[in-house]
């Protein structure tokens, strides 16, 4: 997989700033230039059971403690042995896979089959990881280290063409093609923010259809109403979100939106979503001029006909993952007097773009990036390069990797990190736009 072919396949599926530690949030200057391991690749270890593979890492228990002391058991038993004990393994493990000190998982899977192997995230989705099969049992496994904080999507791939959920693993997550098993190592923590808090006031969302001339048909707009929004007054901060209506579904955006104002994270804001028909012209193609007029001169007036949104490009944000990060930031350098800030998750970079903001006129804006250290291998040099770029320009820039793949478990677990930063509220210190 190579160039575009890779999007086009995978991609679905300040002065100061921030860091997760456990549930809450640390402001550190060094928080957006912490730099974190590439891409680990898949072998073969000593003992000839030790591959790459993904994993969910349980949290120390007695009953991982149980886990570990019959793998243990099972690993040294003579064959003849082995299937009474899986059964023992399966009746005294609640999930699997099972972890031992945060970072080691055993990854189990149990049938008849002539190969078993993992494709996610650390394998761009390849199932080139193999399992391998105890002798005298019916139990595949691998063992493998990751870092102690790291999250990623993976499914079970059963005789090259049968891809499954862990039947195992209890944590699933929504990705656009659909659900995937989520791993966690031991030291990650879910966002406090993306779990709906029923005694916190609410936000609400309002959806309505246009016709867009610059596009041909028409087009949805979802508009977020903060709490305590008032129909008059001073207008409120704005943020555009590319591929939209995924932001809300899989990205959680409405209640991450409802947490962060609540706490003080960040300002009350309006959040309007946009959705695409023909992804790949539209954000990185031939298409991206008509995306961009629908977006400026038909949905963001129509916004601003009904709320009392700001016009200062310094309190509006074009935000988007992957190819949507591409027309964020190509929004940001060509419209600057409409975007003062842009947010790009995991984002593609067109050469040209690059170019631009490395010999164009520096634009006056405030930028977030990130990219996972399990990412397309394409993207992962794409946004480090840029960032580069951006730093000898002298832009201000949030930038972070973390030890995630391109997935919507990623974007949504780092929303709140691209929004504190764009949007402070009185909770952040810092200054303000």
């Amino acid at each position: 997989m190579a160039g575009l072919g890779v999007l086009q396949a995978a991609i679905w599926h300040k002065p100061g700033a921030y860091s997760r530690s456990g549930d809450r949030v640390r402001y550190t200057k060094e928080a957006c230039t912490r730099r974190a391991p590439q891409r680990v690749r898949c072998k073969l270890g000593a003992a000839g059971w030790t591959w790459l593979v993904l994993f969910l890492c349980l949290a120390p228990s007695a009953s991982g403690q149980r886990c570990s002391a019959v793998l243990a058991r099972l690993f040294q038993a003579p064959p003849v042995e082995r299937q009474a004990l899986v059964d023992s393994l399966y009746a005294a493990c609640p999930a699997f896979p099972v972890v031992e000190q945060d970072t080691v998982v055993h990854f189990l899977y149990r049938g008849q089959a002539r190969r078993v192997a993992v494709a996610g995230d650390a394998t761009g989705w390849q199932p080139t990881c193999l399992l391998t099969r105890l002798q005298g049992s019916d139990l595949w496994h691998a063992r493998y280290v990751f870092a102690a904080d790291a999250r990623l999507d993976y499914k079970i791939v059963v005789d090259d063409n049968l891809w499954l959920l862990d039947p195992m693993n209890p944590l699933t997550i929504r990705g656009g093609f659909g659900p995937n098993s989520e791993l966690r190592m031991g030291k990650y923590r879910p966002p406090a923010e993306l779990v709906p808090q029923p005694d916190l006031p609410g936000g609400s969302v309002r959806d309505t259809v246009i016709t867009s001339v610059h596009l041909g048909g028409r087009r949805r707009i979802s508009v977020y109403i903060p709490p305590g929004f008032e129909g008059r007054g001073m207008p409120y901060p704005l943020a555009q979100f590319h591929d939209g209506h995924d932001y809300l579904t899989l990205g959680n955006a409405a209640t991450l939106l409802d947490n962060l104002i609540a706490s003080g994270k960040v300002a009350p804001l309006v959040a309007v979503f946009l959705s695409p028909e023909e992804r790949q012209r539209e954000y990185a193609g031939d298409r991206k001029e008509a995306w961009a007029a629908f977006i400026l001169f038909e949905a963001l007036p129509w916004v601003a006909a009904r709320y009392p949104v700001s016009t200062d490009p310094r309190l509006r944000a074009t935000i988007g993952a992957s190819n949507g990060g591409n027309i964020s930031l190509w929004l940001g350098f060509h419209h600057p007097e409409q975007f003062g800030n842009v947010g790009a998750q995991s984002s593609y970079v067109e050469p040209a773009l690059a170019k631009a903001f490395q010999e164009g006129d520096k634009r006056p804006l405030r930028i977030y990036l990130d990219v996972g250290t399990y990412d397309l291998p394409l993207l992962i040099p794409l946004v480090r390069d840029l960032r580069q770029i951006l730093d000898r320009r002298g832009y201000e820039v949030c930038y972070r990797e973390p030890h995630e793949g391109h997935s919507w478990g990623n974007w949504r677990a780092h929303l709140d990190d691209l929004l504190t930063f764009l949007f402070p509220g009185p909770a952040v210190p810092g200054p303000r736009q």
